[in-house]
């Protein structure tokens, strides 16, 4: 996969990026290429950079005679272990290709808005902390009126990023159908959907309507379920993550 990969890349960025730069005079004659980075960015635009210009944070192996906080130069690094964006490109997709000791390092994700996601599920873990509260004090209501935000956010962020919803979408609707359809392509766990559509359903009579069980109608292993999902989903979207990485021979 790794293969394929870097020939869809060379193809399809590089040498066309290469290419447009030599016919516009922006390249010198002995230009060499090392590094390269496809940005993806959230509006649909692209842009690729090449050698000096890409930019993100590698984790390497030691480089004799270094310290932290010593420059490190491409020629003194033996292997990298890890490597993702800076937190300014956070919010994009990705795909770098590095050439070190005559193979070349391709890292990627096409995750979009990682950074904001990262804040859906910081607002998701508040919602509920507030319904453990709520149930805590016997308050049915809020209970669950805060966990179904807090399932409706970890919603958005699992689809947002995975590019099945859009950022600036705002109704309940939208993100049920569209989780239910993910669900659908098995890309998540049935039991948080199942969730979703059992607290979506009960929210309007526990929120507005006068009369209704005062018995929380919510288990510790719902709690725990919700809790799972958003560490998961914050492992998924957080940056300087190992498993993004591959090789590829020359």
């Amino acid at each position: 996969m790794a293969n394929r990969l870097l020939e869809q890349a060379f193809e399809l960025w590089i040498i066309p990026e290469v290419e447009a730069r030599r016919a516009a005079g922006r390249l010198p004659d002995d230009f060499q290429l090392n590094m390269a980075q496809r940005i993806q960015r959230p509006d649909g635009t692209n842009l690729t950079r090449l050698n000096d210009e890409v930019r993100g944070l590698m984790q390497v192996g030691p480089i004799p005679g270094a310290a932290i906080g010593d420059d490190a130069y491409l020629d003194q690094i033996t292997s990298i272990h890890s490597f993702d964006l800076i937190d300014e490109d956070l919010d994009s997709g990705h795909c770098t290709v590095i050439r070190l000791n005559g193979r070349w390092f391709t890292s990627f994700n096409f995750l979009t808005h990682r950074a904001r996601c990262l804040d859906l599920l910081d607002k998701a873990k508040q919602f509920l902390k507030a319904a453990q509260d709520s149930i805590a004090r016997g308050h049915s209501a809020v209970a669950v009126d805060t966990l179904f935000s807090a399932c409706e956010l970890v919603s958005k962020a699992e689809l947002v990023s995975s590019h099945m919803l859009k950022m600036d979408s705002k109704s309940h609707g939208q993100i049920a159908s569209s989780l239910n359809n993910w669900r659908k392509l098995g890309n998540i766990e049935g039991a948080f959907v199942d969730l979703f559509n059992r607290l979506g359903q009960l929210r309007p009579r526990y929120r507005y309507d006068a009369v209704f069980s005062e018995l929380t109608p919510i288990s510790s292993d719902d709690l725990d379920l919700v809790d799972a999902m958003i560490q998961d989903g914050i492992a998924k979207v957080s940056p300087h993550r190992p498993r993004d990485r591959s090789e590829s021979v020359d």
